[in-house]
């Protein structure tokens, strides 16, 4: 279904990936291996509004998802390539506070650091009180806490991205690779060959319509008739990244 929704997405939208409004560009991929079983590799990457207008569009710059991650997502979705083909991996990397945690520290802490360093990520990165959280998952009113995280922690507002016009904005995102060659995704197989060349492509795909169920009457209008309010797919250009040995 997911994999659906994304095909139906890039046909009926690809036609504004070509139009000059939006340049997504991957500037560099820097590897670093200090773990053993661990890579990290930090993608540098900038958004461009190439109009004359200010442009809004819903966008979180630090999530970074495969197209298994869900229909509906204001965030980068990523693509592996091997040589030339397009490798259907399902999910490869991780940008979550407890692989960063691992990676940093490699162990060297204890258990309650760890806690400490996870609820200091979830309230500066994610704006999440982990103990407020904490507290509401010991009540039985499981809905309330949904509806409560929902509002509190998932307002889709406070992702409104705005752009001036010709103005770029540069990102970066540490992602960790735990060095898995063998894939099977969708009963097909796949092996990320230590001798190949790989290469990275990364897609901004902005939804309005489909986040009618997270905004109200009033919102949802004013963001449909504002037409520098984006939406559309696009593309950023192909970057090699090491999936070597070494």
């Amino acid at each position: 279904m997911k994999i659906t929704y994304f095909l139906f997405l890039f046909i009926t939208l690809s036609a504004f990936s070509q139009e000059k409004i939006l340049a997504v560009t991957i500037n560099s991929i820097i590897k670093k291996d200090t773990v053993v079983d661990n890579r990290k590799f930090t993608l540098n990457y900038q958004v461009e509004n190439l109009t004359d207008q200010q442009i809004s569009f819903f966008f979180n710059p630090n999530g970074f998802n495969s197209s298994e991650s869900g229909s509906k997502s204001n965030r980068l979705i990523y693509k592996i390539f091997q040589k030339e083909e397009f490798l259907n991996l399902g999910t490869v990397f991780q940008n979550f506070a407890l692989e960063k945690i691992i990676y940093e520290h490699n162990n060297l802490v204890s258990q309650k650091e760890k806690d400490e360093l996870l609820k200091k990520y979830l309230k500066e990165e994610l704006k999440i009180d982990y103990d407020s959280i904490m507290a509401e998952t010991k009540k039985p009113d499981i809905e309330r806490l949904r509806n409560k995280f929902r509002n509190e922690n998932k307002n889709l507002l406070k992702e409104i991205f705005q752009m001036n016009p010709k103005q770029i904005k540069s990102f970066s995102v540490e992602i960790f690779w735990d060095k898995t060659r063998y894939y099977t995704h969708n009963d097909n197989e796949f092996y990320l060959d230590e001798n190949a060349k790989h290469y990275l492509e990364i897609t901004l795909i902005l939804l309005k319509s489909e986040f009618k169920d997270q905004l109200t009457d009033l919102e949802f209008q004013n963001i449909m008739t504002n037409k520098n309010f984006l939406n559309g797919v696009f593309l950023s250009n192909k970057m090699e990244i090491d999936f070597g040995i070494n």
